[in-house]
């Protein structure tokens, strides 16, 4: 299974990897600093499935995080600094908090 999507490895299986950046393939943000005024940093879950890339092998599907890369909110983001995609699964946990209240 492959973990790690970058350039050279999309290339390999006959993908443009800056087409794999497009917005159509966006599931959500996984992680988001902000930086100043318009401008933060984050991260990105990428989907690739059949739907969008019938002709591609089926090791390829699923859903991939970028690496940190800078974003605006005026602007967008220049799809050069992201570098490489990991391979990811969806999971869940709880977060317990503990709080005071007034009795």
């Amino acid at each position: 299974m492959i973990k790690e999507l970058n350039d050279k490895i999309s290339e390999q299986y006959g993908l443009d990897f800056d087409q794999l950046l497009d917005s159509y393939n966006i599931i959500e943000d996984s992680y988001r600093s902000h930086r100043r005024d318009a401008v933060y940093v984050k991260q990105t879950i990428f989907g690739i499935n059949e739907c969008n890339y019938p002709h591609i092998n089926k090791e390829l599907h699923g859903f991939w995080e970028s690496n940190e890369y800078v974003c605006c909110e005026r602007d967008g983001f220049d799809k050069r600094d992201i570098i490489h995609l990991n391979r990811v699964e969806p999971k869940e946990r709880t977060i317990i908090q503990k709080y005071w209240e007034k009795v």
